[in-house]
């Protein structure tokens, strides 16, 4: 009897192998830009020197994300380290006071002696924000282990299914709409042999076989978890 193959796309296009790749991504940013910013908060708690700077001019930056656009305000701020020599460094703040700050306000920082260009608004700031950062990153690489977990079975129990899992043929009772109104994927809905509706991975709409018709569907004889031959 001819069983099913897994493709290397169904490798890919499962939901818990982007679940484990983008919170793997996550960690990594989030890791990169804590243990950065705990670095520059070590330094500044080393030799930092507090000082005031005077701002210079302002700066907006804008994104588009679905359609919105969002916007970043900034202050350009100017201040001298200890040789004599200028530096200028950006301020992220709220539009209101992006809108009431003038020119030649003055602002409380802390510099670096030995790295001038390192700078943070408030003391211990930059420690503590690079810790909680760190803990982010620590979170979302325990998450992404746990969907690597999640994914590894997962693929384990379809390979079970496809070949030693029990084979048989199930009529279809309709069609599901995944997602939004005007997705065009589909899962098939299908009766299991403990009577309770089952549907497949969605599919798009080409692919649908008609309402009463036949899908064979094969079972992973570990879990029970029913496949239907189209997912493989």
């Amino acid at each position: 009897m001819d069983r099913p193959v897994l493709s290397w796309k169904t490798y890919f296009t499962r939901l818990a192998f982007w679940l484990f790749f983008s919170l793997l991504m996550a960690s990594g940013l989030f890791g990169g830009i804590g243990y950065s910013e705990r670095n520059d908060g070590l330094l500044l708690a080393k030799d930092g020197i507090d000082t005031v700077g005077s701002v210079v001019g302002r700066d907006i930056t804008t994104s588009r994300n679905n359609g919105r656009t969002s916007r970043t305000y900034y202050l350009l701020i100017s201040y001298t380290d200890t040789r004599g020599v200028d530096h200028s460094t950006r301020k992220s703040v709220s539009r209101s006071e992006y809108e009431t700050t003038p020119r030649g306000h003055h602002v409380p920082l802390r510099f670096s002696a030995s790295s001038a260009d390192t700078v943070e608004f408030s003391p211990g700031a930059s420690l503590r924000n690079g810790y909680i950062l760190l803990a982010i990153g620590a979170i979302t690489a325990a998450l992404s282990l746990v969907s690597l977990v999640v994914y590894l079975r997962g693929m384990a129990a379809m390979r079970r299914a496809a070949s030693i899992g029990d084979k048989r043929l199930v009529p279809v009772v309709g069609h599901h709409k995944q997602g939004k109104r005007r997705s065009k994927y589909y899962r098939i809905e299908w009766q299991g042999i403990d009577g309770k509706m089952k549907k497949t991975k969605a599919v798009k709409k080409s692919r649908l076989p008609s309402i009463g018709s036949y899908i064979v569907i094969y079972t992973d004889p570990r879990s029970g978890r029913d496949y239907w031959d189209g997912e493989f």
